[in-house]
């Protein structure tokens, strides 16, 4: 069973609905993100995502997918951790966020660091 919703998984579900559902509860643009259990065992790469942006060919659920996600660095850390505890299900802080933002990332090497769903 998923853990509680904590405040900050409330704002995220907020923030989710504002930058992020318009692409991603559309299987025509982009991967879904809700109820991805896979998600939950990696929030560091979630989080990379939604800072650096993600480009290549992406492959999901048997389906291809090479839109780029453009990265969202106009949120702030508490912001982004926010989202991927929404989405991961699991705690994750603003100074997580923190260090994944240091590691300045490219969309592309996002992408080589994906997790395999």
């Amino acid at each position: 069973a998923p853990a509680p919703a904590t405040p900050a998984a409330a704002d995220g579900k907020a923030l989710y609905q504002e930058h992020c559902a318009a692409c991603h509860q559309d299987p025509e643009r982009a991967p879904p993100l809700r109820d991805r259990p896979a998600w939950r065992e990696h929030p560091d790469y979630v989080a990379q995502v939604v800072l650096f942006g993600l480009s290549g060919p992406l492959y999901q659920d048997g389906r291809a997918y090479d839109a780029p996600m453009e990265p969202l660095p106009f949120l702030s850390d508490a912001q982004v951790a926010a989202i991927v505890e929404y989405l991961t299900q699991r705690p994750f802080t603003a100074e997580a966020v923190a260090r994944e933002r240091a590691k300045g990332l490219t969309p592309s090497l996002v992408r080589l660091l994906r997790p395999a769903p």
